[in-house]
């Protein structure tokens, strides 16, 4: 099933260039063409699409996990593998003992999120995710144990961006 944002994608590659009003399609309701017809043409609408049209373009490291958020990959692929070493109280069976990770879940994610399908990085990508393995190993050193969590790992290594309002 193909939800309300992706129909009106669809809708206007499609369909939409430069058409009016008059030339509706037939997938579409007649009020609902009316209001995405006035809505692509708005100026305002045309300058936030362009605005983020070279945002897109001028990211240095693109993600790699498609529909996926990054939030679900962590929550469903990363976090179950350090629970089964919390969960257990007699500590992680021989099998679990074995998917533990031996990588804190910021690099894993880091990983996950940014290391493409070909098994190649974007250039800055890569860089930073030598900068994560070597804030795990200089907190190992420290203190023997590494406890950053996720949001300050990112913040320590990604550093904060002008223009980012709720973080890296």
């Amino acid at each position: 099933m193909m939800l309300f944002r992706g129909w009106r994608y669809t809708l206007k590659e499609e369909h939409f260039a430069g058409k009016t009003v008059t030339e509706a399609t037939p997938e579409a309701h007649r009020d609902e063409w009316n209001w995405l017809v006035n809505h692509w043409a708005d100026p305002k609408q045309q300058h936030i699409s362009e605005k983020n049209r070279s945002n897109r373009l001028s990211q240095k490291i693109k993600p790699s996990n498609g529909a996926k958020s990054t939030a679900r990959i962590y929550h469903d692929e990363i976090m179950p593998l350090y629970n089964l070493a919390k969960d257990s109280t007699q500590g992680p069976t021989r099998e679990q003992t074995t998917k533990i990770p031996q990588r804190p879940p910021y690099v894993q994610l880091w990983e996950k999120t940014k290391k493409h399908k070909d098994v190649k990085w974007d250039p800055e990508g890569e860089v930073k995710y030598e900068e994560f393995k070597k804030l795990h190993e200089d907190q190992i050193q420290k203190h023997g144990v590494d406890n950053l969590s996720l949001k300050e790992a990112y913040v320590e290594v990604l550093k904060a961006k002008p223009g980012y309002h709720r973080g890296p």
